[in-house]
């Protein structure tokens, strides 16, 4: 995912301002930055726990960063954020 941002092979699409809580700007522009000095290798991180939908027993803790594409070439994130987003049956 960060691969080619020093390069402007990729970029971020646009933020819809209209949406988007305040800050949330400033907010990527430093991660853009990051990802374009090569200061960060990880697409998420955060005070969160990632559940596997499909077998709950399959946790990822984001506080360490999850590195996308990391062993592939296509996205294999799939957990929810444990607390953020719930599913219900």
């Amino acid at each position: 995912m960060s691969a080619g941002f020093d390069k402007d092979w990729i970029e971020i699409v646009d933020l819809n301002l209209q949406v988007a809580a305040p800050g949330t700007q400033v907010a990527m522009n430093k991660v853009i930055d990051q990802f374009k000095h090569g200061d960060v290798d990880f697409v998420f991180k955060g005070n969160y726990m990632g559940i596997d939908p499909d077998n709950p027993s399959d946790t990822y803790d984001l506080r360490q960063g999850y590195i996308e594409n990391e062993n592939t070439s296509y996205p294999l994130f799939h957990y929810l954020l444990s607390d953020v987003i719930t599913i219900k049956d």
